[in-house]
């Protein structure tokens, strides 16, 4: 599997990425806590155990070699396949949705029509938490999984116009600074952000 963190991965455990998808998900917990929850792109689903007591987790991906993983290590029950950018789920049916370095897999384009697809599928008052790379020192990681990765104006401005910060920080720990994010479900959208490259041909030069 691509790019999916699995705890019987050698090559995971005992890492520092493994730690830190853990505080990934711990950093989620304090937002979900008796809440239904999505946990967009979900992986095989074994960060779950971190969230503490939701009332519900409900995960989807678009492998399903990843959700037949979950299943088999027992991680997952309300598992689903499917895109970010196209929930297959009915309006207002979550407290919160999670997304874990996964933004960084899609396009813009694909990120702004999930963020509008989950400002519809969240009930009134729901949150957001969300964590992606940042490009460092202006420059793409060079991973090529990832298709687009934002500095932290960029990743804002997408966000800006759905959600209210309630919470954000850049973890400086590991090879990658890592932006972290919660926030609340605005009343209504707000207008949005001029969004522009910081370096717009940064990505050809990272993919050439």
């Amino acid at each position: 599997m691509s790019e999916r963190a699995h705890p019987e991965d050698p090559g995971f455990q005992g890492t520092i990425y493994e730690r830190k998808m853990h505080e990934r998900y711990r950093f989620a917990a304090a937002c979900v806590q008796g809440k239904d929850v999505l946990d967009a792109a979900c992986g095989t689903a074994w960060g779950w155990a971190d969230l503490g007591s939701p009332q519900s987790v409900t995960g989807i991906d678009a492998s399903r070699e990843a959700l037949r993983e979950a299943r088999r290590l027992g991680f997952g029950e309300r598992l689903v396949g499917g895109q970010l950018g196209s929930l297959p789920f009915r309006d207002r049916c979550f407290d919160a949705v999670i997304c874990l370095e996964a933004i960084e897999h899609v396009t813009p384009a694909e990120a702004a029509s999930f963020l509008a697809e989950c400002r519809r599928v969240l009930r009134p008052g729901g949150a957001l938490v969300l964590s992606t790379p940042l490009r460092l020192g202006g420059r793409h990681s060079g991973n090529p999984w990832h298709l687009f990765e934002y500095d932290e104006r960029e990743i804002r401005s997408l966000l800006d116009p759905f959600f209210e910060t309630l919470e954000a920080r850049i973890d400086s720990e590991g090879d990658v600074p890592v932006f972290l994010y919660a926030g609340a479900l605005r009343a209504e959208i707000g207008p949005a952000a001029n969004f522009h490259w910081t370096e717009p041909d940064i990505h050809s030069r990272a993919a050439g």
